[in-house]
C-alpha cells in the first residue's frame, strides 16, 4: 500500500507534467493543522487546495472521508471567501488507484463501484485536467 505522502507527491508530479507552467506544492505539515496538503495552480485555472486521504470501501460500499473537524472548517471557510477546495480519497484496489473527489464538508461517501471513479494505473498519470475543468458544485448530491 502507498502511503498518504506518496500519493501527494504522485499528484504533484502529474501536475507539473501536465503542464509546463503548472505549479503544485505540499503546503501541510505537522505543526500546521487545518491547512489542506497541496496547492495547485495550472495557467487559466483558479488556484486549487486539495487535501490528500487515504480510503477504503468497507462492506457496505461506504467510504470514509477522514478528514478533521478543523479541516473541515478551515476548507469551508477558504470556499466561502472564493477558493476552490477539495479532499482527494485514494482508494487502492489492487494495483490500481481511484480518487474520490469531494467538497470539503462530506463526511462519507456511498460508493456502489469504482468504475465511474478517475483512475491511476503503474505509469499512467492522473487526469488532472479533467479535475480542473470539473469543479465540485453545491448541487453535485
Amino acid at each position: 500500500m502507498t502511503s498518504e505522502l506518496n500519493h501527494q507527491r504522485n499528484i504533484i508530479k502529474d501536475v507539473k507534467d501536465h503542464h509546463e507552467d503548472a505549479f503544485a506544492i505540499k503546503m501541510s505539515n505537522r505543526f500546521l493543522s487545518g491547512v489542506p496538503d497541496l496547492m495547485i495552480k495550472v495557467p487559466k485555472h483558479p488556484i486549487m487546495l486539495v487535501e490528500v486521504k487515504k480510503g477504503e470501501i468497507n462492506k457496505k460500499g461506504i467510504v470514509k472521508i477522514n478528514t478533521t473537524p478543523i479541516q473541515r472548517y478551515i476548507m469551508q471557510h477558504m470556499q466561502k471567501s472564493g477558493i476552490r477546495c477539495e479532499v482527494w480519497t485514494i482508494i487502492e484496489e489492487d494495483k490500481d488507484c481511484f480518487i474520490l473527489r469531494t467538497r470539503p464538508e462530506i463526511t462519507s461517501v456511498l460508493i456502489f463501484e469504482t468504475t465511474n471513479l478517475p483512475r491511476r494505473t503503474r505509469g499512467v498519470k492522473w487526469p488532472i485536467e479533467n479535475f480542473l475543468n470539473d469543479p465540485l458544485e453545491k448541487n453535485d448530491e
